[in-house]
Parts: structure tokens; sequence; C-alpha cells
């Protein structure tokens, strides 16, 4: 049989009869499609596109629809097409999209064979509602299943939507999991929002809200009264399609997977404590979309206030996905619910701006532009509509400082009226560690006292260990007391805070308790706490915000990755649970500070029962040895099965690990199990700048992604091995890192005592906003309105397919704002 001529269950539809028959009838009549019914014999074809009239609704349509994925993600493209054909086994439950086709019947007409050409298609199966007049089918809304360019050489899958003009691209299409779609669609105000939720899912994913339909606004008499369904061979099975007046609540569910694991032991209502990281990520009604257009790249925005409804946001244009390059600049004024359409603020090369609002009421405007050796400054006094460059540009060398100044923060006006300017460059180190040299990044600290004219360098501090220090944000907390949050591009390392009572002339520098991956935005609210955005790549790319006391002394936590996991992840009889399903889509990992250098030496103990395993769920990535996969009988190596123990079943076992390159040492129970050279000792760079290296591996318990050296998870990594049930009652991990300027840390965690290993992420942290498949996003600026809202900009590849050329995952990013409420913050802690 041709691949032309293979049957395609995957277009099995519901509902295509008159909605007042789908509204009586508990299960509407099915309709199947067979791609090859009507090809000619031997032909070579590309999709088809077939039609269905359906009872014509007007006002707000409610648009449901399954798409059951196949048994592999990404795809290959075999002579320009969608290569669906199962490949391995499927999992129980699912459907075989090779064997269960149909005859073509129930009204469905063929309207049009399409042929391959130019580039292999990035819609792979698309869904339409429309309106049919004089034979014309007008699209108003298009879902299913597009490739968002994130696998070389085929096709990443994501579920799929259109206004006509964006494609929206989200999330990854597990295999073997049917995905439920709903769309409503108000012709009226000519919006659509729409959602998608694969079986096993915690809840609706929102893919699109609010946005416009296709096309012009149209006439009042607009209605939906057609579908047309465009497939390619063997493509999965689509059901229960139906278009209807009034919502469908069976259809309004988030339902399980037929292929999910049984007899789970963590869930609702058996004793358990839940708690999940705060998040407003796709939360309806939070967000707005400032700047997005095809193909243009808007990165690194800010925002101030304008005026009593006025808001001013600032952003880069240019970069390596389109983008026209200087700054733009855009006005909104209704408190950032509609935005203006943007102007051109600045046309040069330009970096990481920043807005304000000064004391004096003016709008000012910073950003370090040419070669990264100056900022410029433009001020407004009327609101943000006219601007005017400053003639003297910011010089870090005709101030005493650095030859650069990269991602300058707020101008900070000082309670004794001078102007202080945090910035960041590249430096020297004389010698971090012994026999060490070589560039690194640092902070420095400028002060004018003529606002602008001309500034003084006060200082630039180096700092071990190997700190590598940028992007900084700094407030005064009191007059003379001044508190500096920074990123340290060592992305597994914690962020950074440094305070100085002397006006910045000098600092004293402690590590935070979370990591901080991307440009600062700190601030006092108005109930006195602060709250510093920052990007995180801790499980997925996201702004994280955290709030909390200046004066939280609290050192580096343990943070998680989580994925689908609010209710098989909890707290019960002093232990944790993680009783996951890969299958579902479910993930958890815990992340410890790992060893600074490669001369750290790392000695681990935990105490866990693992009772299943699908083969990557109960994993200890171990520095300078490798990952320990924990099974209910044994353990294993993951690099080298010859290192293997075996323990006894269903009981609870004490690990102690000790590990440097080139050697590790594991004992169960106080008895030993191997003491080797064969670790996996493989290093990496700490960073771009500075050449030390530090292990291979990061230091994380939980579930195992398939590279264990980073924080983030790919889309890849949520399979059906990390299935399995594992009960931790502690973890225990002391680094001695070789250096006099450090002492000895521990961390420590124990269910009884502290709760959730990242208890201190679930109780400081929300994460603002995230990427479902990308993993360019987090650069940020925010404001407190006059209600206590926050209002948070910020620039986000979510959705956004990837940009052309590129095999990173990094996606065409855009702009989009969201307002916080102070429900969504962290309690505020009570006094003891």
């Amino acid at each position: 049989m041709t691949t032309a001529t293979r049957s395609l269950a995957a277009a099995a539809l519901l509902a295509a009869t008159p909605l007042a028959l789908c509204a009586a009838q508990r299960h509407p009549p099915q309709l199947a499609l067979d791609y090859g019914a009507a090809a000619s014999a031997g032909a070579v074809a590309g999709s088809r596109v077939y039609e269905v009239a359906v009872e014509p609704v007007e006002g707000t349509v409610y648009v449901y629809g399954t798409i059951h994925m196949g048994p592999a993600n990404p795809i290959k493209y075999v002579n320009g097409i969608p290569e669906w054909r199962p490949i391995g086994p499927t999992v129980e439950g699912s459907v075989d999209t090779a064997t269960s086709g149909k005859a073509a019947s129930g009204g469905f007409v063929l309207r049009e064979q399409k042929p391959v050409t130019g580039d292999p298609p990035q819609i792979l199966q698309s869904i339409a509602v429309g309106r049919k007049a004089d034979e014309k089918f007008t699209p108003i809304a298009r879902f299913g299943m597009g490739n968002d360019g994130r696998h070389g050489g085929g096709a990443n899958v994501c579920a799929w939507v259109s206004d006509g003009n964006i494609d929206y691209f989200a999330p990854y299409l597990r295999p073997n999991t049917p995905y439920d779609f709903k769309l409503r669609l108000d012709l009226k105000r000519w919006r659509m929002s729409a959602w998608v939720s694969g079986r096993g899912d915690d809840d609706w994913f929102l893919l699109a809200e609010n946005v416009e339909l296709y096309g012009d606004l149209p006439q009042d008499d607009i209605v939906v009264n057609s579908v047309q369904v465009d497939l390619y061979p063997d493509a999965p099975q689509v059901t229960g399609l139906m278009v209807r007046a009034e919502p469908w609540a069976p259809a309004e569910r988030v339902r399980a997977h037929s292929g999910a694991k049984k007899n789970r032991a963590v869930a609702p209502n058996r004793g358990f404590r839940f708690q999940s990281m705060r998040s407003t990520w796709r939360q309806p009604g939070k967000h707005v979309t400032i700047f997005r257009e095809p193909g243009r790249h808007a990165a690194f925005p800010d925002v101030a206030r304008a005026g009593p409804k006025r808001l001013v946001c600032v952003w880069r244009d240019g970069s390596h996905s389109g983008g026209e390059g200087g700054l733009s600049v855009t006005h909104s004024d209704d408190l950032g619910r509609t935005w203006e359409k943007p102007v051109k603020l600045f046309k040069e090369r330009a970096n990481c701006p920043r807005v304000q609002r000064l004391n004096d009421r003016a709008i000012l405007v910073l950003c370090d532009t040419a070669r990264l050796d100056r900022v410029d400054f433009w001020r407004s006094e009327d609101g943000g509509r006219n601007w005017k460059i400053l003639k003297k540009p910011f010089d870090p060398r005709a101030a005493g400082g650095s030859s650069q100044c990269l991602v300058p923060g707020r101008i900070l006006e000082l309670s004794d009226g001078s102007w202080f300017l945090s910035t960041s460059s590249y430096a020297w180190v004389p010698g971090v560690r012994k026999g060490i040299r070589g560039d690194t990044e640092r902070l420095d600290f400028y002060r004018s006292t003529d606002r602008g004219q001309t500034w003084k360098f006060l200082s630039g501090p180096l700092v071990s260990p190997p700190y590598t220090l940028s992007e900084p944000s700094t407030l005064e907390i009191a007059p003379g007391r001044l508190v500096t949050y920074a990123r340290d591009s060592n992305g597994e390392r914690p962020g950074a805070r440094a305070e100085s009572s002397d006006m910045g002339k000098t600092w004293k520098f402690r590590d935070l308790p979370y990591p901080i991956v991307g440009r600062t935005c700190a601030g006092v609210l108005k109930d006195g706490r602060v709250m510093n955005t920052f990007r995180s790549m801790v499980g997925r790319a996201s702004l994280w915000a955290w709030i909390g006391d200046v004066d939280d002394d609290t050192g580096p936590q343990p943070v998680g990755a989580h994925f689908n996991d609010r209710h098989s992840v909890g707290l019960k009889d002093g232990s944790l649970h993680i009783d996951n399903d890969g299958v579902c889509g479910q993930f958890t990992k815990y992340h410890l500070p790992a060893p600074e250098t490669d001369q750290s030496t790392l000695e681990l103990s935990f105490e866990v029962k693992v009772l299943a395993n699908g083969g990557r769920a109960a994993s200890i990535a171990v520095p300078f040895a490798g990952v320990l996969r924990l099974f209910p009988d044994h353990v294993v190596m993951a690099h080298n099965p010859s290192l293997r123990a075996e323990v006894t079943p269903g009981e609870f076992h004490t690990y102690r690990i000790r590990s440097r390159v080139g050697h590790m040492s594991l004992s169960i129970d106080g008895k030993p199990a191997w003491d080797t050279d064969k670790g996996d000792s493989r290093l990496k760079k700490i960073s771009h700048w500075l050449p030390l290296t530090v292990s291979g591996y990061s230091l994380a318990f939980g579930n195992e992604t398939a590279d264990s050296t980073r924080l983030y998870l790919k889309p890849t990594d949520l399979v059906p091995e990390v299935t399995g049930y594992s009960i931790w009652r502690s973890f225990e991990a002391i680094t001695d890192d070789s250096n006099e300027k450090v002492d000895e840390r521990l961390t420590t965690w124990k269910a009884e005592r502290d709760g959730f290993p990242d208890q201190y992420q679930l109780d400081n942290i929300i994460e603002v906003e995230a990427s479902a498949n990308g993993y360019e996003q987090g650069y940020s600026g925010w404001i407190q309105l006059d209600d206590g809202r926050i209002f948070v900009v910020h620039y986000t590849d979510d959705s956004a397919p990837m940009v052309k050329g590129r095999d990173d995952g990094y996606g065409i990013p855009w702009i989009r704002g969201t307002f916080l409420d102070l429900s969504d913050l962290p309690p505020r802690r009570r006094a003891p």
C-alpha cells in the first residue's frame, strides 16, 4: 500500500450533525475519513481538504475537538510531507493510526488536493471553522497541529492555533496522548480564545486569549456554518469535533489519560499535603500583548508611569531574528490594557534599555549603546510624546571606571539628591584561585552630583569564589544604605546580594536563596517588601519574581522543577512522596547548589525507598561521578552498568556518596558498595568568561532528564521512563571547594522538619511568565499602580516559532505585559 492510500483513522470526526441534534444526544454520531479513498492509484499526494456543513451559529461559538497524537514526536518529513506512521510499540489505550481507518462518510466532501512544493509544511493538520457563502469558504479560526521549527530536519509537533496573522505554537504534544481543544469565538467582538489540554494534564493550557479572528471586522450577520479539515497521509486521529451555540460540559472537563499508570498512591483526599509553585502564567485575564509581529524580534523591555493613566514602554529592536535595530517606544492610556503602535526612538545599535519617571516627573530612558562602551540618555517632559537625547552620554572611562558598561540598572535617585548608576563590565581577574587567571564579569558603580552631566567611579569589586556578576539593580533602603541584586552568569550558581553602608564605595556580598540567569529588576513595594524579577531556567525558561524582606539572610536553597505534578508530589508521615507518571507528562526534580570548581569534594547522604521506576523516575545526578539510578531491588550508574549494587526491596535505605574528579565511593546502609575511579568525571566551563571548570553534572535528585548537565528541561524529557514511585526522607550535601575564601558548605533537607525540598521557592517566589517550548524569556521591568496591582513587562518567545536558520531552540521574542494582584503574591510573613 502506498503512502497515498494508507488508512487515516486520524480523521474520525464527531458532531457534524445539526446543532439541535448535538445538544439533544449524549453521544453525537461519529464520522470518519479515509485519506486514500479518493486518491488515484500510485499518486504522490500532499494534503487534502475535506468540508462539511454545520448548523449556522451566530454570536458566541463554542468549538471542541480532540487530536490523538501519534507514537512519535518529533517526526520526519518524507518527500516533503509529515511521516506519521507508527514507530515502535504504542502505549496501552492509545489509537493505532495505521489500522483503524474507515471510509469517508457523513457528508464530508473532498474539496482539493494540495501538491507538495517548496519547504516542508509548517502546519501539519488544520481544522478550520468559518462561513460558507456563494460556494466560497472563509475561515474564521483555525487550529490543530503545527511544527514550531525546534527540531532540525523534522517537525517538532505542537498544538497550534491561528488568528490569520499570528500562529501560536504550544505546547509540545506528547506521543500517544490525546489532546483536547476548545475555542470560544465571539463573532460580535471578532475575538477568540483557545485552550488545549493533554490527557493527564493538571489543567487547560491557555493557547491564545482574546486575539482577533481572521480578516477585518465582519458584518453583523456573520455566522459559522462550515468546517474544513486539512489532512496529510496517516495523520493522527481527530474525534469529538463539535461546533455549538452553547458550552458542552463533557468537553469542558480536563480528562484522564487512558494509558496512565494504575493504582496511584499519591492523590487528593488521601492524607497528603500538596503545595504548588505560585504562577500567573496562562491564567486568563492576567496578560496583554504590547507588541507582536510575525518575524520581528523585540526584547529587553521596561515600563514607567507617565501620567494618571499613561504608561510608557520601551524595548530593543534587533537581534538574531529579524529586528530592525535601535529602540522602540509605545504608550498606553488605560494603565496597560491597550497599547499604541510603537514608534522608533533610536535607530542605532542599542542593547538593554531602562525607562523610569524621575522625581521631577520627567521620563528618562537610558541604554547601553554603540559598542557597549557608553550609556545614552533620552528625556521627555510631556509624558513620552516627544524626546530629547542628552548631548553627553555616560562614558565609564571618563568617569575613571572600566572601558565597558553593560546592561545598566535604572538610575537611583539617592536621598541626598545625587544619581547612582549600577552597571557591569568585563574584568581581568588576577587570581580567583591559585594558578587561575582570566576574564570575568563584575559590577561597577558610579555617582553623579549634577543629574548625569558628569560621573565619578565609586567601585568595581571583584568577588570570589568565582562570581561572574552582571545585570544589577540597586535600591536605597535607608539614607546611605544601598542593596544590590545581581545575576551570576554561571546559571547554576545562586544570584548575589551586595550591601553598602558608604554610598557604594565598599560592598559585602552573599549568595541569594535562588539562581538568577537574567537581568534583575528590584524595587520596593508599597507594603515595604522588596520585589525582584529575573529570568529563571529552573525547569523551563521563565520570569520569576521573589518577594520578601530586604534583610532576609537565607542562604542557597534547593530549587524544584515541576511539570503536571500538582497532585503527584506530596508530604505525608514525615516523607516526600513522588508518584509521577511520565505518560501524563509529569516530572519532578530538585536541584541543589553544585560544587564551585573542579577541585571540590562532594559528600552526599540521603534516605529513600523506591517502589517503582520506569528507568529514570528516581535518580541522583552526582557531580564528578555521573547519574545513580535507584530501583526497588538495585542501584546502578547510568554511564557504567557494571557499577551496580543490590538492595532489599520495599525498605528505606541510607546511601552515602563521596565524589571528586577521578574518584567515587558508595555505601548503602553503612556497607561499602564500591570505591572506584570509573565515575564520569567530565568537566565543563563555569561561564563564558572565566576559565574555571566544574563537573559536567548538576547536583539533583528526583526524576532524570536526558541530559543531567542542565537545570532546564526539554519537552522531550517528559517521557514514560520517568514513571515511578519513590519516598524520600532526607538529602544532605557537604561541599568542600578547597578555597581558603570559602567555608565548607552544607545543604540539608529533612521532610519532617523542612517540608518540601524547595519550600523556600514555594513560599517566596511566583512564576510570572514562562515559555512552553522556547528559551528566550524573562528580561523585565515593572511598576506598582495606585490600586496596589503590579504591572510587569517582559519579552518572551512563548508560543513563537524558532528562528529560521538556528538550532538552539530560541524563538522569535515579543513583548507581553502581566498584571499581578496582591493576592497573587506570597503572603507577608508575620513577625516572630
